[in-house]
């Protein structure tokens, strides 16, 4: 879907703390203080065009995808990915777990809340389709690089 396709789509500013984890794994330096305050964050949730802004001022320009479990499986090259949940919160996608028949991922890895700031190994949760689906619609940003 191009940038902007979903004009009510509102994100919980903790993308930011997960954007700037991304960020700091690519080497890029990030002051999540400023950009929160150049853009006006208030903790209120923010549009998705100002989520994609960000993502591309603080060097990982995305692209918002909308997807079913099944067309999962094809961002397996394109990982890490932020997940936008329907209650506006977000997590780091970083992996999926075998295959299920009928196509898509057995499950996902997501990143531990917790572990964005932590040096060393990440944990991660495992979420099969059942334990996922009530909480995810489709929203994901892949990003460009």
């Amino acid at each position: 879907m191009p940038e902007g396709s979903l004009p009510g789509l509102e994100v919980d500013t903790c993308f930011l703390r997960r954007l700037t984890t991304l960020a700091r794994g690519r080497g890029l330096s990030v002051d999540p203080r400023a950009v929160g305050t150049r853009h006006g964050f208030t903790g209120d949730p923010v549009s998705l065009a100002t989520v994609l802004a960000v993502a591309a001022e603080i060097g990982l320009p995305a692209r918002h995808h909308r997807l079913d479990w099944r067309g999962l499986g094809a961002l397996r090259d394109a990982l890490p990915a932020l997940m936008i949940f329907r209650d506006q919160s977000t997590a780091i996608l970083d992996g999926f777990e075998g295959e299920e028949a009928e196509g898509g991922p057995a499950a996902v890895l997501v990143r531990e809340d917790g572990d964005d700031d932590e040096p060393g190994e990440v944990t991660r949760l495992s979420l099969d389709r059942d334990d996922l689906g009530p909480l995810w619609c489709g929203d994901l940003l892949v990003f460009d690089i």
